[in-house]
């Protein structure tokens, strides 16, 4: 009696165990959905995201499914991360087989069972993947077997768009090399300051039409296609009055303020373009400004500046403070109300160009404004009469490679590369990559 019980339950366990495996093989048969897929060029890399919708439980216990995403053509494939979505049963044993066999097991991402997974992944671009298609392959795994349960080609003939990278630069004019020096309203314009004070003040004396006339001539230097900006000279000075220390420091510091206003008021002017001069204290300008007055004691101040030494060798008195000894001090008293106040200043020296004549530079740097702001076929326009010139060459294979015209753009950027355009090595190498 006991062993027909034994033999009954021995009976009903096996068919449970058959039923209960051909149940999970039946909810593991089923491919995994993939959906909502993107692809696309990123710089140098290809992006590829896709939504995986694995449904709760849908691989059973015993069983793993491995997505095997890829990109492929007819010459070429490439396999991407694969994902895993395994049972807790088929998980437990898997680890135990590493641990017996004292190997480490693959490194997976696995898929949580639930209603939708994102998947991302980035690879190196290359050419062939322009026009290349995305598959993905299932594959089921169980106890004792496996078998390959879908191979499905999802995207055909991605038609990738090319994203180049177009390298040029502008080009410098070709110049004469003879220099001028613009012409001013005056021989020598002068920009003053309040005593022993450095900011500018454009309501002081005529400061505000100086600095018009100095900007009006910087930019229309810049703004001439045929002339060039070599240098702009500055020399600031101090009035006679105050030590001589205290001098030096403001005749420098005002020379710095006309270059720092003038690099805040024209944008693109470096400290090189910059010459500054420390004329200290101004006795040359006074002894102008005495020359041509009709002052009390006119002479014998021009004696007194052109025959006294900064700083007395013996006594080490300054000659400012040997001006307000002479006649009583009649006449340091008149210079220091009428003329000082006309010394404190930083005189604009000179703004040297020169006249350059490259037309030819000019279209070109036109031309390559218009390739920045992406618009070739007016660039294209530009640059084709005057293609003879070989500093266009790199820029009209950009404006071919920019709208795919990818074999004319090798030619024109081969020619470029063979007159040393290291941009046109750059840009050959994006299409040939």
């Amino acid at each position: 009696m006991c062993l027909k019980i034994n033999s009954v339950i021995l009976l009903f366990v096996c068919f449970s165990v058959a039923f209960s495996v051909k149940a999970e093989v039946f909810c593991s048969d089923k491919k995994i959905p993939i959906s909502k897929i993107d692809i696309k060029r990123i710089g140098d890399t290809m992006n590829i995201q896709f939504e995986i919708g694995l449904a709760k439980k849908q691989v059973g216990s015993n069983y793993k499914v491995t997505l095997c995403p890829y990109l492929y053509t007819n010459a070429d494939t490439t396999w991407l991360t694969s994902r895993v979505a395994i049972g807790k049963n088929k998980k437990k044993r898997e680890k135990q087989e590493q641990l017996l066999s004292g190997k480490k097991g693959e490194s997976i991402i696995i898929i949580p069972q639930s209603i939708s997974n994102k998947y991302v992944c980035e690879v190196p671009y290359k050419k062939w993947m322009q026009n290349a298609s995305f598959g993905v392959m299932q594959h089921l795994e169980g106890c004792c077997s496996s078998e390959l349960i879908s191979n499905e080609i999802l995207e055909e003939n991605l038609q990738i768009p090319p994203v180049y990278i177009p390298m040029v630069e502008y080009v410098s004019p070709v110049v004469s090399g003879v220099e001028k020096k613009w012409k001013f309203s005056n021989e020598e314009l002068t920009i003053d300051f309040y005593v022993s004070k450095t900011g500018i003040e454009q309501e002081l004396f005529s400061n505000k039409q100086t600095l018009k006339e100095i900007e009006d001539a910087v930019r229309a230097i810049l703004n001439n296609p045929s002339t060039k900006l070599n240098k702009i000279e500055i020399t600031g000075y101090a009035s006679p009055e105050g030590t001589l220390k205290h001098n030096t420091e403001l005749g420098k510091d005002r020379a710095k303020a006309l270059q720092y206003y003038l690099q805040q008021q024209i944008s693109g002017l470096p400290d090189s373009i910059f010459t500054l001069n420390n004329g200290v204290e101004n006795w040359v300008g006074l002894r102008k400004m005495v020359e041509a007055s009709d002052m009390e004691f006119r002479n014998t101040v021009l004696n007194f500046i052109d025959n006294t030494p900064l700083t007395d060798p013996v006594t080490k008195e300054s000659k400012n403070n040997k001006l307000k000894l002479l006649e009583k001090g009649n006449p340091y008293r008149y210079l220091l109300e009428n003329f000082y106040p006309h010394l404190r200043n930083a005189a604009y020296s000179a703004i040297i160009y020169e006249e350059t004549g490259d037309k030819n530079a000019d279209m070109i740097n036109r031309a390559v404004e218009l390739i920045k702001q992406d618009n070739y076929q007016d660039a294209f326009n530009i640059l084709l009469p005057i293609h003879d010139d070989s500093r266009t060459w790199n820029a009209i294979g950009v404006c071919y490679m920019m709208q795919e015209n990818e074999e004319i753009a090798k030619k024109w950027l081969k020619k470029a590369i063979s007159m040393g355009d290291k941009d046109a090595e750059r840009n050959l190498n994006q299409l040939e990559n």
